[in-house]
């Protein structure tokens, strides 16, 4: 099974989550972002499912 890392940057005004090979994402974050957390997973909805629950947020919705 294929997996995909995903980066969570945290930045003054938020979050940004991506996968960690895009550098199109990389390249549009701020000068004060930092990296807080990466985590592997098999598709986007596993991947935003463990985001929340590091967060504490509500459980996700997974897209259909």
């Amino acid at each position: 099974m294929e997996t995909t890392k995903y980066e969570l940057w945290q930045e003054p005004d938020g979050y940004s989550f991506f996968p960690e090979s895009s550098a199109s994402a990389r390249a549009l974050l701020g000068p004060d972002a930092s990296l807080i957390w990466t985590i592997v997973a098999k598709d986007w909805n596993e991947a935003q499912t463990k985001k929340h629950a590091f967060l504490g947020w509500t459980p996700y919705k997974p897209m259909l």
